[in-house]
């Protein structure tokens, strides 16, 4: 997305290192033996501070769709960090995706 050659995550980042889990057994082996969830904590590569001021339109329109992807929590749980300061104010971005169950994992693999 940005024009530096470094990627912002997507949905589709969550869901890849979720399918990881998935395709090396891990997440289904857990199920079977009836073990608690191991929360999953994804990093989201996002915009640099200094990104939100000079593309903000595509800062919100990331956030949007980090959101959207999570589908009020089904998919997975977005938290958030504070960036910026004097030049931009202070603004919450996406930080991680978090998924928290078996059941989201199952949701956002399909």
């Amino acid at each position: 997305m940005p024009g530096d050659g470094r990627r912002w995550a997507t949905p589709d980042t969550v869901r890849a290192k979720v399918r990881r889990r998935w395709d090396d057994g891990t997440l289904l082996g857990a199920f079977g033996r009836g073990e608690p969830f191991e929360a999953l904590e994804i990093p989201l590569a996002g915009p640099r501070t200094a990104e939100l001021g000079e593309r903000l339109g595509e800062v919100q329109d990331w956030a949007a769709a980090i959101e959207d992807g999570s589908r009020a929590g089904e998919r997975y749980t977005v938290r958030y960090k504070e960036v910026g300061g004097r030049r931009f104010g202070r603004n919450r971005i996406p930080s991680h995706a978090v998924v928290e169950r078996f059941e989201q994992a199952w949701r956002l693999l399909g």
